[in-house]
This record gives C-alpha cells, sequence and structure tokens, in this order.
C-alpha cells in the first residue's frame, strides 16, 4: 500500500488518523464526505466505503428587523451570501452587509485550504459608514467611517468525534475617523 495511512499498524492509530482525515475533508466548503466501515473479506482487514456529495455552492439570506442603533435608525436589512468552491480549491467566500438610514456597512472574507493536514489561511476586509439621522440626537451629530482589513491561520492541533482543538492566529488593520456634522449643509 503506497498511502502512509497504510503503514500504522496500531489499529486504534489507524482509526484515530482515518477519523482526523475525514472530519478535515468534511471541513473543506465545497464537498461532504460520509465514511462507512465495513468488515473485510479477510481476518483483520476492513473496508471502507466513501460517499463523496457536494454541498450547496451558493447560499445566503436576507433579513429586516428594528434591532439598529436608534441614532442611525433602528430599521435595518441585513444580507449574507455564502459562495463554497468556486475555484476549485474547497474555499469559502462570504459577503456581508448591512444598511440603515444612517448605516452602511460591508464586508467580504475568504479562506480556503492549504495542503492536506488541515492548514486554512484566510483574508477579509470590512467598511462602515455612519452618521446619526434622528432629530433627538442633533448634539451628537456625528458622522464617521471606519475599515478593517485582516488575516487569518487556522489549524486544527485535535480533529476528533470526541473533541477538536484549533490553533488560531489572527491579524486585524482597523482605521477609524469621525467628525461633527455640519446640519446647516444637508
Amino acid at each position: 500500500c503506497a498511502l502512509p495511512i497504510c503503514a500504522i499498524q496500531d489499529s486504534s492509530r489507524l482509526l484515530n488518523r482515518m477519523d482526523r482525515a475525514l472530519l478535515t475533508l468534511n471541513d473543506l466548503a465545497a464537498v461532504r464526505v460520509d465514511a462507512r466501515i465495513l468488515p473485510g473479506d479477510k481476518p483483520n482487514e476492513v473496508i471502507v466505503r466513501l460517499r463523496v456529495s457536494d454541498k450547496p455552492r451558493v447560499s445566503g439570506k436576507l433579513e429586516t428587523d428594528n434591532y439598529g442603533e436608534r441614532s442611525t435608525g433602528s430599521a435595518r436589512i441585513l444580507s449574507t451570501v455564502n459562495v463554497n468552491g468556486a475555484l476549485g480549491y474547497g474555499e469559502h467566500l462570504q459577503l456581508t452587509g448591512e444598511k440603515t438610514d444612517g448605516t452602511t456597512f460591508g464586508r467580504v472574507a475568504i479562506i480556503a485550504p492549504v495542503g492536506v493536514e488541515g492548514l486554512h489561511l484566510g483574508i477579509n476586509a470590512a467598511a462602515l459608514s455612519t452618521k446619526t439621522t434622528q432629530p433627538r440626537f442633533t448634539d451628537l451629530a456625528e458622522k464617521g467611517n471606519a475599515n478593517s482589513y485582516g488575516a487569518v491561520a487556522i489549524y486544527p492541533l485535535i480533529r476528533a468525534h470526541s473533541g477538536n482543538l484549533q490553533a488560531i492566529g489572527q491579524y486585524n488593520y482597523n482605521y477609524f475617523f469621525s467628525s461633527k456634522v455640519d446640519r446647516s449643509e444637508e
């Protein structure tokens, strides 16, 4: 057998390695893998039957509620679009947005697997523009912008049905700017 998993003689280590491999495959955004272990034809032999299926390529949601900040408008529209495996590398792309009378927010993030051991690397960017819109908050009368850029690395230290432990490294650069609004210009 040429596969590294076949070189493992201890059956419990073999099962743990298979478990990790199958769970890591299921971490890919575009596929779902189900395994079934069957008795083999010979003693100490098993047959592993895999069923691989595609996860939905595109999913999303559109919501509306009244939980926004009173100073920028409580009526909100929120949206999320997820795209799985569009480039064929097991990546996950997410677009998120929020809109109120005084707030516009958008975020884009992509994360993709690197190698076969479960490492995922991702980047993201977000932008927010806001200003007070309600008359009772005229003393605040502020507007502002915020931008955020980030990178993330995720590695599964322990990946098993009984429990998981991940190492996560993340870096974000954030920029904020706010100023008073001159109401005479509106």
